[in-house]
């Protein structure tokens, strides 16, 4: 079994990084031409991943309501979606969401990975399951890094104000994907709604409608101070979180602390650059005084 600690849980992050390693060796090695070509055989197969899983032993014995598992589910299941569309357009916005939250995606799937954690693996379906759990994340980090490295897309910190909004844009699809779901009653999604909508419902992989119960005794005091309407909402003096919205702050504060980080090591000249012209301005303000 994959247990926090065991050889296991070390080993695929020991492959991630050796395969990341290995493509940026072989992309300065044979150049530019070579970094798109694996960019995009990585990306495709991953999309083709997302719907031929449904042949493996661990979803084709729960057809059809596994079908469901190949739509947009969740953050990464979408972003699998649409990775090769979004290398091959020219929005940078996304481009940038591809690379910070694929990357933080791929590293939280291989630290906390929590679909792996104490499958038997002596099950043929389970094996192939945990298999296609680190594979289908994998790309997520190694094609934002390549696709930023080889020059494909030219990250500016002054966009991160963009990333919330762009994630809670995603979330919404995912609730759309949802609800459409359930309109057409698709197996999986006959129950009755508000159960589908609980905060450990249908949507619980992308927290659509709220944190996981399991984090309440962590965040509790922070549930008091949300923002009415943006975050939460009443129901009868009772709590529920706002549809997708109510992480937007949160986000912020996220892509304070670590979209900087990753942006540094491409722009750290530029960010060195304005922070000088920074210090600059607030001495001319001193003196004019």
């Amino acid at each position: 079994m994959v247990r926090y600690g065991n050889f296991l849980y070390f080993l695929p992050i020991f492959v991630l990084f050796s395969a990341l390693f290995l493509a940026h060796l072989l992309t300065n090695r044979f150049g530019k031409r070579f970094s798109r070509r694996l960019i995009l055989i990585l990306v495709w197969s991953n999309f083709a991943l997302h719907i031929v899983k449904q042949f493996t032993p661990y979803y084709f014995n729960r057809w059809p309501s596994s079908l469901s598992e190949s739509s947009a589910t969740n953050f990464c299941a979408l972003l699998i979606m649409v990775w090769p569309f979004i290398f091959l357009g020219n929005n940078k916005y996304l481009k940038d969401y591809a690379y910070y939250v694929g990357m933080l995606s791929a590293l939280a799937a291989y630290f906390i990975p929590t679909g792996p954690l104490n499958l038997d693996l002596s099950s043929v379906e389970n094996f192939f399951e945990v298999v296609r759990f680190y594979s289908c994340h994998a790309p997520l980090l190694i094609c934002g890094y390549l696709m930023v490295k080889d020059g494909f897309h030219k990250l500016d910190y002054h966009r991160l104000w963009a990333i919330p909004l762009v994630m809670v844009a995603f979330n919404v699809v995912v609730l759309l994907n949802g609800f459409f779901l359930y309109a057409i009653q698709f197996p999986g999604y006959t129950q009755d709604l508000a159960v589908l909508t609980a905060r450990d419902g249908w949507l619980s992989g992308a927290a659509v409608f709220g944190p996981p119960p399991f984090v309440d005794k962590f965040l509790a005091p922070l549930y008091r101070i949300s923002i009415p309407g943006l975050q939460v909402y009443y129901v009868n003096g009772e709590m529920y979180f706002t549809p997708a919205l109510w992480m937007l702050p949160a986000l912020y504060v996220v892509v304070l602390l670590l979209g900087p980080l990753l942006t540094y090591p491409w722009q750290k000249h530029q960010m060195k650059a304005d922070f000088e012209g920074f210090k600059q301005k607030i001495k001319m303000r001193r003196k004019s005084r």
